[in-house]
């Protein structure tokens, strides 16, 4: 799916689509792929003149090149936290094609900081009005997923340090009693070393998010220095 956005009286809004067909060049200042197909991503290729890397790209493309220039257009892939609300940590790549004009994203998730952020700026559209302040403002939002969920897992953790180490088990000795005899200390011991695990892969893909994150932003500001705008990477 594409969601095609563009600039109309100083403010963000999301262009209408006829079928397939995507808004004229000059309209479209920020292209989201989501889960697109190898059509789209050769309708967003020719209409913008740059090469979309494919989903396989995206999966295979080593740490060391995740960011590269092509035909003045800024490529870089970020990994982005997905299903941690859920309890299914896992990895979602996403490439950012930044150029002085456009932005475009490319990703296979249904990632919540995207949602958050289209809200966003239909509440504030004012705010994001070119490719580089989009991209940073983007970029805010992420991060600012990542703190949320890293503060759902310091409250699941310390909940699971106070059951296991604070609370005192002779306050209800007689549920004590029923869950040992039933088996349920075993059981309760398994939930928790996989509760465990969980947070420790959650965390483990936070720190490779944060550190992806952390080099996009001096990346565009050297490689874009001569076409940020106020208000873009430049002030992150």
């Amino acid at each position: 799916m594409i969601s095609a956005y563009g600039v109309h009286q100083g403010r963000l809004v999301r262009l209408e689509q006829t079928g397939r067909d995507l808004p004229a060049r000059n309209d479209v200042v920020w292209l989201d792929l989501h889960d697109p197909t190898r059509e789209e991503e050769c309708a967003v290729e020719a209409l913008l003149g740059l090469e979309i890397p494919t989903r396989q790209e995206m999966a295979e493309i080593e740490e060391s090149s995740r960011l590269y220039e092509e035909r003045g257009a800024l490529v870089m892939t970020a990994v982005v936290i997905s299903g941690a609300a859920e309890g299914r940590p896992a990895r979602a790549p996403v490439t950012f094609v930044l150029t002085p004009k456009h932005l475009v994203s490319v990703r296979y998730a249904d990632l919540s900081s995207f949602r958050t952020f289209q809200n966003k700026i239909q509440r504030s559209p004012e705010q994001c009005t070119s490719a580089d302040r989009i991209f940073a403002s983007l970029v805010d939002t992420i991060v600012e997923r990542a703190a949320d969920v890293l503060e759902m897992v310091a409250a699941d953790l310390n909940e699971v340090s106070t059951r296991l180490f604070i609370e005192d088990p002779s306050t209800n000795t007689a549920a004590s009693r029923l869950r040992r005899a039933a088996g349920q200390v075993e059981d309760d011991l398994q939930a928790t070393i996989k509760r465990i695990g969980r947070k420790n892969l959650t965390m483990a893909i936070l720190r490779e998010s944060l550190l992806s994150l952390s080099r996009l932003v001096p990346y565009v500001r050297q490689g874009a220095s001569g076409w940020l705008t106020n208000g873009g990477p430049a002030h992150l």
